[in-house]
């Protein structure tokens, strides 16, 4: 039986890939008859939408906005909503530590930590601050441009993703992070 409600956020400093990761993840699960959907929750700068092609990077700058209060709000209905639809929905969280955030993260069941490797110790604070909300964080990952990536069955994942350069892909590595994952939460 799946979980229905399943929403994981995915947090961490601007710039480590958590919105590619959002949209992999979303279709490394789905390769393994999970429901899942990634979704947009950085109102304020949009980014899966590029991703997946839908609008060109152009128009990015266009688009970005100062977060506020009813951004945020709006940024966690849509979580909300979304999870009525599909069991599991990942969500692409804003990169900063704010009360808009919070906002957004506490409607998350599960917490993924996302850090590119020259900011590791920002770790820390996002493990505090999902630790603050009751979210439980079930992987820490840092991301690298090269070199191998991994993934390691601890009491939180461990992850090594490389290459989370806004092209959306599944490979061998994002596989094993999935099947973890549904493993983990019985999907």
């Amino acid at each position: 039986m799946i979980a229905l409600n399943v929403r994981i956020v995915i947090g961490g400093p601007p710039n480590s890939g958590k919105g590619t990761l959002a949209e992999n993840l979303s279709r490394a699960l789905r390769s393994l008859g999970v429901d899942a959907y990634a979704v947009d929750l950085d109102l304020a700068s949009p980014t899966l939408e590029f991703i997946r092609g839908s609008k060109g990077w152009e128009q990015r700058q266009i688009l970005k906005k100062e977060w506020n209060a009813e951004l945020a709000e709006k940024a966690a209905t849509i979580f909300e909503n979304t999870s009525a639809k599909h069991a599991v929905v990942i969500g692409d969280a804003p990169g900063k530590i704010s009360n808009e955030s919070k906002t957004i993260a506490k409607k998350a069941n599960y917490a993924i930590i996302l850090c590119r490797e020259d900011c590791k110790e920002e770790i820390r604070n996002w493990r505090k601050f999902f630790a603050k909300l009751d979210v439980s964080v079930i992987c820490i990952a840092v991301s690298k441009m090269t070199g191998a990536g991994n993934v390691e069955r601890k009491d939180i994942i461990r992850a090594t993703l490389v290459g989370l350069d806004r092209t959306p892909r599944v490979d061998e590595v994002t596989i094993s992070l999935a099947l973890l994952i549904k493993e983990r939460l019985g999907l």
